[in-house]
């Protein structure tokens, strides 16, 4: 089981940091003020990203959305909806099923 939760852990952190580093790409071919940070922070998700969108003192938050169904959204909970609820800055939602730059 250490070794499966291992790879697993790598791998989401791996399709995290291309998926950062596309993000950091983009926002510098826009050529805007925009100002990117990466950081990749363990926790729970929404509750990680509201706090360190506190913490960071942040003026917007972009999150993906899944897609899930009513019932997958009852039964699991979405991060982007606990997200818009909580956030004390706006939030731009980019719905999506996979998320490209």
């Amino acid at each position: 089981m250490e070794e499966l939760t291992r790879k697993v852990t790598e791998l989401f952190r791996k399709e995290s940091e291309e998926a950062l580093q596309k993000v950091e790409d983009l926002a510098v071919s826009l050529d805007t003020p925009v100002k990117v940070r990466k950081m990749m922070v363990d926790g729970s998700p929404a509750e990680t990203i509201l706090k360190v969108a506190d913490e960071e003192n942040v003026d917007l938050i972009v999150v993906g959305a899944s897609g899930k169904h009513a019932l997958e959204r009852f039964l699991l909970g979405s991060v982007s909806e606990k997200i818009v609820r909580h956030a004390r800055v706006p939030v731009l939602v980019v719905h999506s099923k996979k998320l490209e730059c």
